[in-house]
């Protein structure tokens, strides 16, 4: 299946982004570099969305 098909399907608008921190697995001290590379084929306003945006509406921030 080509990269990106379940955010198309479910859409850029209800799709989330977390680093799982404080736990091992999580991506930290690395979020930078992680996001870098999961975002390098996502528009910078796809990438804003999903990591900043989407969570700051779900909880009216």
């Amino acid at each position: 299946m080509q990269q990106g098909w379940a955010r198309e399907m479910i859409g850029k608008e209800t799709v989330l982004w977390g680093s799982d921190y404080p736990h091992t697995d999580s991506t930290w001290p690395c979020s930078k570099q992680v996001l870098d590379e999961m975002f390098e084929d996502y528009s910078a306003e796809t990438r804003d969305r999903i990591t900043r945006t989407n969570v700051a509406e779900l909880y009216s921030l």
